[in-house]
């Protein structure tokens, strides 16, 4: 039987794509069989646990929050750094570590501004107020 360089899941055939990670599986990969002895470890069906990659929800997660100031930031930033982590103990693919940097910057960029939001509301509030008076006082004339 053979495992998963990535996931340590089974691979049946000639697959071309892990059927438990989704990482790819080319002939030039090095496959794991079973009882095979790696880094001083013997492998075997339990000596591997699968990991979600969430790099892409969290980069899309830390986009949103930046763009738009919205709580969405934190997610993000949390599942960034998750991911980011992963990376580093080999757990998910490193592809994508430049998603995971991004969407540390990009979240931190959106908290940023929702933190100047919150601190400058009173002050954004009187300039709305303001344009309201404007409009009624042009519409009533």
């Amino acid at each position: 039987m053979k495992y998963c360089e990535h996931c340590g899941g089974k691979l049946e055939g000639d697959n071309t794509y892990c059927p438990n990670c989704g990482a790819s599986v080319t002939k030039d990969d090095k496959v794991l069989h079973e009882g095979e002895v790696v880094n001083n470890e013997v492998n075997s069906q339990t000596s591997y646990q699968a990991v979600k990659d969430n790099t892409t929800v969290a980069f899309v997660c830390s986009l949103i929050g930046a763009l738009c100031c919205t709580y969405v930031a934190i997610p993000g930033l949390i599942l960034s750094i998750q991911s980011l982590q992963q990376i580093k103990e080999g757990k998910i693919s490193s592809d994508k570590k430049w998603m995971a940097i991004a969407g540390i910057v990009l979240s931190s960029i959106g908290l940023i501004q929702m933190v100047w939001n919150f601190t400058h509301l009173q002050e954004n509030t009187n300039r709305i107020q303001d344009v309201i008076n404007q409009f009624n006082e042009n519409v009533n004339k």
